[in-house]
């Protein structure tokens, strides 16, 4: 009985975070993922206009009340002026990880016509 508490609490205190592994690099995802958000590997289309155009490589996660995506799916995001240095960094096919939000208010059409937020590059692996 005691083996089995001990057992429980070292598992409890792993549940809190998710670890990705991609590459050499390791990400860790955020327990729970904020509501209307996802985290996602992104491709990069291109920046213009203070927007990014991408495409959907994988999603690692969803916060409640989040639409579906799927891989492949191009989509575009706006950023915050905190992200510009980041952004505009970034080229055609690289390839980061990112949390998005969904868009605001109300969000009767397909995630790919509706402009997501880019809320934080919790990396970037280049091409």
């Amino acid at each position: 009985m005691m083996l089995l508490a001990v057992s429980l609490t070292g598992c409890a205190s792993k549940k809190n975070a998710k670890e990705i592994s991609a590459d050499t690099e390791s990400l860790t995802l955020p327990d729970p993922i904020s509501v209307g958000t996802a985290v996602v590997t992104l491709e990069v289309i291109e920046v213009i206009n203070e927007q990014v155009s991408a495409k959907i490589v994988e999603v690692l996660g969803y916060g409640s009340t989040t639409p579906n995506l799927q891989p492949e799916e191009e989509i575009r995001l706006s950023y915050h002026s905190s992200l510009e240095e980041k952004v505009e960094a970034m080229n055609s096919g690289d390839v980061f990880n990112a949390v998005i939000a969904m868009p605001r208010g109300n969000f009767n059409s397909s995630a790919s016509n509706s402009v997501w937020r880019l809320t934080e590059i919790l990396n970037n692996r280049g091409k």
